[in-house]
């Protein structure tokens, strides 16, 4: 018991007032006796003795009644188990909605005998007891953050609500939903907290070798001050069987030109204990049927790939699904999707001063050639009609920059231009930071002084090092540096780090500028090629949310022999498709990522609104980049379908589709074995019990309820009773009966008043 105002205990003594009044009252009589009268005595005493054991009585009911009302006004506070009410129950449902919950078990997925289990859960919950629900996804995610009080009409809708939830392609780590639960602010400072987690058991979701995050929750539950209950209730079946994923599937490029033929990859693995059968493998474009290959006998963990290829005839953008043809244990993870954009263009802006007739002296010509834009023969026309590249260039003097429009351009190239004005650095630099790429291809226009104040600008401007003073001798041949292959994996070099297929071994570079690596360091800035004498060559830097590759030669022949090499061709396209990506809509994203769709500001939509595989719906936040509209969502937690649409004024709703890669260890089907639980129950986790119940260990924590009502309900029945004794004591005393007479006509209570 506790009290709010304990202050009042200390007139506790007035309760002895009673007992001092009715002492006060017990004076001794003088007693004359007389002899008529001895006869009665023995009649007498039994009745005394019953009157002086209602005068007790009546002096206990008022001391009690003076010490309940002090009682009351201290306010005391007593738990609730102790004057018959039931204390309130904060909980929190963890709901496993993973992929390995759609296995099935008999007749039902696990994932619907959990939602079975969690209805059965709000149903049990009593009337002010309070819920919230977390989904346990790749992200936790509530659906009810807000503890929902329970009554007739929010059970009606929390168990509806469960109805509608679906298992989906993501994998979790239940641990940080724990932490999650246990880190939201409680209903209420005197309810019991529960956190009651359903899962399938799955075991790469408890994240077991986490040994400083259990550590850290064991010591969570310790520290807490409301004695939270956690338990955890495994809906399991019978043994996963065997089990064929579709792992990934993959695409030459995520944009691709009208008529190209895009080579699609699906890669099948066997993630069961046994060896699996061969199965068909289906592939569909916008939803239609346009081939089938297959897959052979896979052994335990073998993983097989598969091909077709195919070539999209008008622009737009495609979703490519891929299924394999036969049932087994986990059906979702049996289809894979991804999503191709088939683009018209895609504009490059090439800023360029030379005006020399020599095709062989111009930094333009041969980029112009590798992008199907040669000199304007009868060959290059010829050459131009039989295939085509998706990017398309346009070429400006150095000197009309600072006019030309940059909303709708992928990438920048800068091919050995002379100094620009501020306005034009300044406009590249936003375009950049919006998600633009720059490639910069240093030769003999350029001014070192003028790189190192303009574009370094110590170290805050588009390129990552100073530039020194060239090296070489262009026209000492015999003198040239080689090009090492790249050591390092990197997006922009993953052709060209084929040395087998690429000529990269035969660029020599005969006369280069050189990057300050000595002053500033370069180990943070990813260096793409270097030469033999190990100083860089090409080197790339972000900047904003665009990106930066600068090279130490130009773009003709003068320093190097890098345009007359096939490595050019290639890594050509490969930097501007690596360069042109910030700017572009990426369809394939993994967990967590932002989906960004970047539109042309003339051609801005009005609204985009994006439906996530949770079935909910959100709008899409617009941003200015340099130029274009990108709307964004900050972060795609849970993998699957986000399907979004465009809307435009005056034109027809669009639809397309985001894909969110799933997590390829829930199709590893194991369950938590027996030596598994023990690292559950050491961390302060009950596996099995009840998900109500309150932890058998340690002190429950029980609601505490006021009691001065209770006290001042006492005092008014004791006043009561206390009135009715009083009355009845007096009626004895003073009212004597008339039964009793001396003789025939004589009452004895006449005769005793006239005796006294």
């Amino acid at each position: 018991m506790s009290f709010l105002a304990s202050i009042f205990l200390w007139a506790l003594p007035l309760a002895g007032i009673p007992v001092i009044l009715h002492l006060l009252s017990r004076r001794r009589r003088r007693v004359i006796h007389w002899g008529a009268t001895r006869f009665l005595r023995e009649a007498m005493p039994r009745r005394r003795r019953l009157w002086s054991l209602e005068d007790w009585l009546l002096m206990l009911l008022r001391a009690a009644a003076v010490a309940a009302v002090v009682t009351a006004l201290a306010m005391p506070l007593l738990r609730g188990d102790w004057i018959g009410t039931s204390s309130k129950r904060d909980v929190i449902l963890i709901l496993d909605t993973t992929l390995s919950t759609s296995r099935t078990s008999g007749h039902e997925t696990r994932f619907d005998r959990m939602i079975r289990t969690a209805d059965e859960l709000v149903a049990s919950l009593r009337e002010g007891d309070t819920l919230r629900v977390l989904l346990a996804s790749t992200l936790p995610e509530w659906i009810a953050s807000e503890p929902i009080e329970i009554n007739a009409a929010s059970r009606l809708a929390l168990r509806g609500e469960l109805g509608t939830l679906k298992s989906t392609t993501a994998g979790t780590d239940l641990l940080r939903c724990l932490h999650e639960a246990l880190d939201a602010p409680p209903a209420s400072e005197d309810a019991a907290r529960i956190v009651a987690v359903l899962t399938d058991a799955q075991r790469g979701n408890w994240h077991l070798d986490a040994q400083g995050a259990w550590s850290s929750l064991r010591d969570k539950l310790a520290r807490s001050a409301n004695a939270p209950t956690v338990n955890v209730v495994l809906c399991g079946g019978e043994g996963a069987g065997g089990n064929l994923s579709l792992e990934s599937l993959d695409s030459t490029r995520e944009v691709v030109p009208p008529a190209a033929a895009v080579r699609l990859t699906a890669r099948v693995k066997n993630t069961a204990l046994v060896p699996s059968p061969g199965a068909p493998l289906h592939w569909f474009i916008a939803g239609q049927p346009v081939g089938s290959t297959e897959v052979d006998k896979l052994d335990p963990n073998q993983t097989a790939a598969s091909h077709i290829e195919y070539a999209f005839d008008a622009p737009g953008v495609y979703e490519v699904t891929c299924r394999i043809g036969r049932d087994d244990a986990l059906p979702g993870d049996n289809v894979a999707h991804r999503t191709v954009e088939v683009a018209e263009s895609l504009d490059v802006l090439i800023v360029c001063d030379s005006d020399d007739p020599d095709p062989g002296r111009t930094d333009t010509e041969y980029l112009l050639t590798v992008l199907g834009y040669g000199s304007g023969d009868e060959d290059a026309a010829a050459e131009r009609a039989r295939w085509r590249s998706v990017f398309v260039p346009r070429v400006v003097r150095a000197d009309a920059l600072e006019r030309e429009p940059l909303d709708a351009v992928h990438c920048i190239v800068l091919a050995n231009t002379s100094p620009l004005s501020d306005e034009a650095v300044g406009r590249i630099e936003q375009y950049v930071a919006g998600g633009g790429g720059l490639w910069i291809a240093f030769g003999d226009r350029t001014d070192e002084r003028w790189v190192n104040r303009a574009l370094y600008a110590k170290g805050k401007g588009l390129l990552p090092l100073p530039l020194a003073d060239p090296v070489g001798d262009e026209r000492d041949r015999e003198r040239a540096f080689p090009v090492l292959p790249p050591a390092e994996a990197h997006p922009a070099m993953a052709v060209l780090s084929d040395t087998k297929r690429v000529d990269l071994n035969r660029i020599r570079v005969y006369r280069r500028h050189r990057f300050e690596t000595a002053l500033t360091g370069s180990d943070s800035v990813p260096v793409l090629l270097r030469t033999t004498d190990g100083e860089p060559f090409a080197l790339e830097a972000a900047f904003g949310d665009g990106r930066v590759i600068a090279q130490a030669v130009g773009l003709d022949v003068r320093w190097s022999n890098l345009p007359a090499c096939e490595a050019f061709v290639v890594g050509a396209l490969e930097w501007l498709w690596h360069l042109s990506s910030p700017s572009m809509t990426r369809w394939n994203l993994d967990p967590g990522q932002p989906i960004r769709l970047a539109l042309p500001a003339a051609n801005a939509a009005r609204s985009v609104r994006v439906r996530t595989p949770l079935e909910s719906e959100v709008d899409l936040v617009v941003l200015d980049r340099g130029g274009r509209s990108v709307y964004s969502l900050p972060a795609a937690g849970c993998p699957g379908a986000y399907l979004a649409t465009i809307r435009t004024t005056g034109e027809p709703d669009r639809t397309v589709t985001f894909h969110v890669r799933r997590d390829t260890g829930e199709s590893v089907l194991t369950d938590l074995a027996d030596e598994d639980l023990p690292c559950l129950a050491k961390a302060g986790l009950s596996v099995g019990a009840d998900p109500l119940a309150l932890r058998a260990t340690g002190v429950a924590v029980a609601r505490l309820e006021p009691a001065w009502g209770v006290l001042l309900a006492a005092v008014l029945g004791m006043m009561a009773i206390e009135s009715l004794l009083a009355a009845r004591l007096t009626r004895r005393r003073f009212d004597q009966p008339a039964g009793l007479t001396l003789g025939d006509e004589v009452p004895l209570g006449g005769m005793g008043k006239e005796l006294a």
